[in-house]
């Protein structure tokens, strides 16, 4: 939901134009490879690197500088094996950065594209500082303000450790950790992205659905967003034994159930289905579920994200039993497609809120409620919810019936949303409260300077300069942290920053810094993983209590103190 670093070992220093020049020869210039350039960049790039600041990876302004073509190809297909060949340049920037980024398996076109998106956003940054735009100058700093250290510690305690799924960086793509209470007791799962569903008992992680092996189409690259992304048990577990997952398959897998627009092909295809088990067991799951929804993305960006219930609705409450499902734009901003996700009616870009256990929709395989805001199809699909995200990668509620999500941002801006049904939230048109050209330099945002309607603004925005992407939590209402009661607990996915946002019944949110700390010993996510990318992902068990983790590693923490010394 989420990117990866792609030029880990690149610093230049060499700044005259001509030297720039000479550097850039034979990196095409077609629109259409440029394009597709920025795609894979965005996908696996840009969380890690920026073309202006070092950040868990050196800045890449002026990479062509000093690297011959060749060698950077030859870097991107298998970094380990210039590593490995003792190139001085590798070593060095391995030592400094302390990672080694995985061969993500790229095509020669591909990488190809690659090269040309870097060289092409390159030369247009360079003229960054004289170029206007019908709205105006970019802004330098959208948010100046910095954010404070609101004095807590939280104490961590090592939980659980994934089995790798790779031998290669992230170690274990776990993305999700949650709770059921079953025959009085409470449960825990995660998710590892490549295909597996692990409940957590005593400390081991033992298999509980190997969705890899029940779907043929299964698929968890490019990006790491794709693949199992996320699960969620049904309120009544303990007496219907439903659960339901999310995961990626090929573009042309099945027909799907929402189709993209006549004349373009779907890249991947997102399924949600439903499964049973006796409450009670902890066997391996053999079943095939029952499908619900079959969704077409435009690319391999920004896909379907968490499937999620509210915890606190009870039967007869208008929200019991209903699943609310996020759904990305599809990397539709990044191929100039702002059509494919602007209004409520399309799929692309919402949350979504449906009925497993009913009949009315479409296909017949699940329902749509009545009070959803398009429920009889009038200025919207009866399935949306609410409209206008860009990668609604996590969705909570609190206990006075507010509904959060958190949106992954584009170039500047991250946010925090409470949502109202039927509300557009502002995406593509604006990037938290700026305006955005996705036409032109998607990279700058721009002050605020039209009518939009009733867009209703982020309840927290946070620009690049804090954080590269966040990492959605919750509202702490738990027994065992009172220090945290009220406040939104959350981070950033790259760099394993941990914050809290307080204020929460005002119109804006405060985020403040939060430090961790094992045995007494004040550390970071980043050093507990043994990363410079932390790779965060913050979890929630069925009592409420919070948990960290960490893709890189494969490593859960439970929280089991906050204090402010």
């Amino acid at each position: 939901m989420f990117r990866f670093a792609l030029f880990c070992f690149f610093v230049v220093s060499i700044s005259s134009f001509d030297a720039f020049a000479q550097a850039s020869a034979g990196y095409s210039q077609e629109p259409e490879l440029v394009q597709r350039g920025e795609v894979v960049f965005q996908s696996l790039c840009a969380s890690c690197h920026t073309f202006e600041r070092n950040a868990i990876g050196p800045e890449l302004s002026r990479v062509f500088f000093r690297a011959e073509k060749q060698w950077i190809f030859n870097f991107i297909k298998d970094p380990q094996a210039v590593i490995d060949s003792g190139d001085a340049r590798a070593r060095e920037l391995q030592e400094k950065y302390s990672s080694v980024m995985p061969s993500f398996g790229l095509s020669d076109a591909d990488i190809e594209a690659v090269l040309a998106y870097m060289y092409a956003n390159r030369r247009k940054l360079r003229n960054k500082e004289l170029k206007e735009t019908s709205k105006g100058k970019g802004l330098e700093d959208p948010i100046p303000e910095k954010i404070a250290d609101s004095g807590i510690v939280l104490e961590l305690e090592a939980f659980c450790a994934i089995p790798p799924s790779s031998e290669t960086l992230p170690v274990a793509r776990i993305n999700k950790l949650a709770g059921v209470h079953d025959k009085g007791e409470e449960r825990i799962f995660v998710n590892d992205q490549r295909g597996v569903l692990y409940e957590i008992v005593q400390g081991e992680a033992r298999v509980f659905l190997d969705l890899a092996k029940r779907r043929p189409e299964f698929v968890h690259t490019p990006g790491l967003a794709t693949g199992f992304s996320s699960f969620a048990f049904s309120p009544e577990f303990e007496s219907d034994g439903l659960f339901y997952t999310q995961h990626a398959e090929s573009g042309d897998a099945a027909v799907a159930d929402i189709q993209l627009p006549p004349g373009r092909k779907a890249k991947l295809q997102y399924v949600v289905t439903e499964w049973q088990v006796e409450a009670g067991t902890r066997a391996s799951i053999e079943g095939e579920g029952r499908e619900l929804l079959r969704i077409e993305m435009v690319d391999t960006s920004h896909g379907m994200q968490e499937l999620a219930f509210d915890p606190y609705s009870r039967r007869g409450d208008r929200n019991f039993g209903l699943l609310y499902i996020g759904v990305g734009d599809g990397g539709a901003s990044y191929i100039g497609r702002p059509d494919l996700i602007e209004g409520a009616g399309l799929v692309w870009g919402t949350v979504l809120r449906i009925a497993p256990q009913g009949t009315n929709s479409g296909n017949g395989k699940y329902g749509i409620p009545g009070d959803n805001p398009f429920a009889d199809g009038a200025g919207g699909l009866p399935e949306v919810f609410a409209h206008g995200f860009r990668n609604p990668n996590a969705l909570s509620w609190s206990s006075d019936g507010s509904f959060y999500v958190a949106d992954i941002g584009h170039w500047q801006i991250e946010e925090l949303n409470r949502v109202e049904a039927g509300k557009d939230y502002g995406w593509p048109r604006l990037e938290g409260t700026f305006e955005i050209d996705l036409l032109n330099d998607q990279s700058q945002v721009y002050p605020r300077n039209g009518d939009y309607g009733d867009v209703v603004d982020p309840l927290l925005q946070v620009d690049h300069d804090e954080m590269m992407a966040i990492a959605g939590g919750f509202v702490y209402e738990g027994s065992q942290l009172p220090l945290l009661k009220g406040t939104y607990l959350f981070g950033d996915i790259a760099t394993g920053r941990v914050l809290v946002a307080s204020d929460l019944n005002r119109a804006k949110a405060k985020a403040e810094d939060v430090k961790l700390s094992i045995a007494g010993n004040i550390t970071s996510l980043t050093e507990l993983a043994g990363n410079e990318r932390g790779d965060l992902r913050v979890g929630r068990d069925a009592a409420g209590e919070p948990y960290f983790l960490s893709k890189t590693s494969g490593t859960i923490w439970k929280v089991v103190g906050a204090s402010r010394p």
